[in-house]
């Protein structure tokens, strides 16, 4: 007596082979900002520009035109319009821009280290000019002049120094970022070398992820791959309520981690909507290869035996035995690649029989009933 079945339209679809692994969003860059000279804290970014302090009225007219004996006019000046209008102690959490003044330490010793050095080398520039028109008129000896030179020299470069050391009193944010800490106090003494702020920059991330060597082949530098978060589900094929982004592979380690055989890959996404935070747990969608001609059939209609598995069609009205090898699984899905010879023992438009396949045997009469849940292969994406 014929058993009744329900059969899918075996049909070829183009499969994309792929897999999911975790990553971690990792800043594109975090800048402990230290300072360079020692002092005491007179002011921390706090959304208002500081009082610029008042240039000494010796060096006020023969300062060089490349010193920076106050604050920058651009330091003083910027204060990004997100500050609030008034805003008591230091503001941390706020983007600033490079450049932006955030730390301005005491001065007075610097100013003072600086007019002791331009006024010597201003002595020493002149000396060095006198004896210069002496060596012309062949009244002074040329030793003098070698002298004068190296006096002028070491004195200039001794002004240089207290330049520099001046300019490094105003410690300003050396790249566009958060201002995510502020770990010193106005009328705390630093040292060089003590952190007085830390910068992050979010607005690009980068998702590490730690590839296995089998599958580092697949992957090239600027290969775009697809970013998810924010899933229903723990299960790597979860869909629901998912936020996918795109970004590029900007690095591949060459060596892989000895314990774990995994190669470190990091992929550089846009985040300058910042939606992803560092630390976030991500998934990450590695391609394999782009397959043509596929032939995918739901799980279920798959039988396993003891040296194998194999499946049931329909052809001639009975129900025919498939042996066949099972190649990736896509949700509830899997491709077929072949029997135990190499050769795949389904053809497109093949019946497969899916529920009642338990209930037949080889040879045996089957008859056809219509079902609306079946879903054809090809729709398996």
């Amino acid at each position: 007596e014929p058993v009744n079945v329900e059969v899918e339209v075996i049909q070829t679809t183009q499969q994309v082979d792929d897999f999911d692994l975790p990553g971690v969003v990792e800043a594109n860059s975090v800048v402990k900002v230290a300072a360079e000279v020692d002092g005491r804290v007179e002011y921390i970014y706090d959304g208002h520009a500081p009082a610029v302090p008042t240039q000494p009225t010796s060096i006020a007219t023969t300062q060089p035109q490349t010193a920076a004996a106050s604050v920058p006019a651009s330091a003083a000046a910027s204060t990004p319009a997100s500050a609030p209008a008034s805003a008591p102690g230091k503001l941390e959490g706020v983007v600033v821009d490079k450049g932006q003044l955030i730390v301005l330490l005491n001065r007075e010793l610097l100013e003072a280290d600086y007019i002791r050095a331009k006024a010597q080398a201003d002595l020493d520039v002149r000396d060095f000019e006198r004896i210069s028109q002496l060596i012309e008129k062949k009244i002074a000896a040329q030793q003098e002049l070698d002298q004068a030179r190296t006096k002028k020299d070491v004195s200039l470069a001794t002004l240089k120094t207290a330049q520099a050391r001046l300019d490094r009193a105003t410690i300003i944010a050396p790249i566009r970022g958060v201002l995510n800490r502020l770990p010193v106090s106005t009328g705390e003494y630093v040292a060089p070398g003590t952190c007085v702020a830390q910068i992050v920059d979010t607005e690009t991330v980068k998702v590490a992820v730690n590839v296995p060597e089998r599958d580092v082949p697949w992957l090239k530098k600027g290969q775009s791959l697809t970013i998810a978060y924010g899933g229903g589900d723990d299960s790597p094929s979860a869909q629901t309520g998912e936020t996918r982004l795109t970004g590029n592979i900007s690095y591949i380690s060459e060596l892989a981690d000895e314990a774990s055989r995994t190669s470190r890959v990091e992929v550089t996404v846009d985040n300058s909507k910042h939606i992803l935070r560092s630390g976030q747990i991500v998934r990450v969608t590695i391609p394999r290869q782009v397959l043509e001609n596929v032939i995918m059939i739901p799980l279920r209609a798959v039988i396993p035996l003891e040296n194998g598995k194999e499946v049931y069609v329909v052809r001639d009205g009975k129900a025919k035995s498939c042996k066949v090898v099972l190649g990736f699984f896509k949700g509830d899905r899997v491709q077929i690649v072949g029997d135990a010879k190499g050769q795949t023992g389904l053809k497109k438009d093949d019946l497969l029989i899916i529920p009642g396949n338990r209930y037949v045997s080889e040879g045996q009469p089957v008859k056809i009933q219509p079902s609306s849940t079946t879903q054809p292969t090809s729709a398996a994406t």
